[in-house]
């Protein structure tokens, strides 16, 4: 699905929220560590550069939270130090620690990774989200992280609501941290990655053997 469609969802969503007498709602912080497994990720590097794209989505109130990701570890590979994009609130590096703040709707960071990468583990720390509560409801921030590709699709993954998020947390009461992996691509996928590494392998060989 791409990026664009999911901000619509999102911005239609906020939109359907009625007004009323508003209060502040406050919720309980949330640290803790992720861990997420790329095992998958060689069969969709078609598409690459396959990027980690980090995002903080504003809630119902007009408090800024924040999200801050620290102790960043790539294994198998590494992450551009610059990043491809970012948006909204958002400032230092995953060298130290990115800090998310929700000043606007979307605020995100994406930045590509090695063909090599195989898992990523990072520190996560959440803010209370004292939020409005509009009609009995507030709409809690939202941190989720995708991959994805060089056309802005996300890498599928195993969340069962189709959102193809690998990390998905929202900064409300009862707060849960949901992980998931990448999806096993399909099988005509694997066979044009294989294929195409064969092509590669003839034209390395024929060359060698004109020389």
């Amino acid at each position: 699905m791409k990026k664009i469609t999911r901000l619509a969802l999102l911005l239609s969503a906020l939109s359907l929220l009625t007004l009323g007498s508003a209060k502040a709602t406050t919720f309980p912080d949330l640290t803790y560590n992720v861990t997420l497994n790329l095992a998958n990720l060689a069969g969709y590097m078609a598409n690459a550069p396959i990027s980690l794209d980090l995002q903080l989505a504003q809630g119902s109130g007009n408090v800024s939270n924040t999200v801050t990701l620290s102790s960043f570890v790539f294994t198998g590979g590494t992450a551009s130090a610059t990043p491809n994009f970012t948006t909204g609130g958002e400032s230092g590096s995953l060298g130290s620690s990115l800090v998310l703040t929700d000043t606007s709707l979307d605020n995100e960071y994406a930045t590509a990774l090695s063909s090599g990468v195989t898992s990523i583990s990072f520190h996560v720390d959440q803010t209370p989200n004292s939020e409005e509560v509009t009609s009995g409801t507030a709409v809690p921030e939202q941190f989720n992280v995708y991959l994805i590709d060089s056309a802005l699709n996300y890498v599928p993954t195993t969340d069962p609501t189709g959102a193809d998020t690998l990390v998905s947390s929202d900064l409300g009461t009862n707060a849960t941290v949901n992980q998931y992996t990448i999806a096993a691509p399909e099988p005509g996928t694997t066979a044009l990655l294989l294929a195409g590494g064969a092509l590669v392998g003839m034209v390395a060989l024929r060359r060698r053997l004109l020389a």
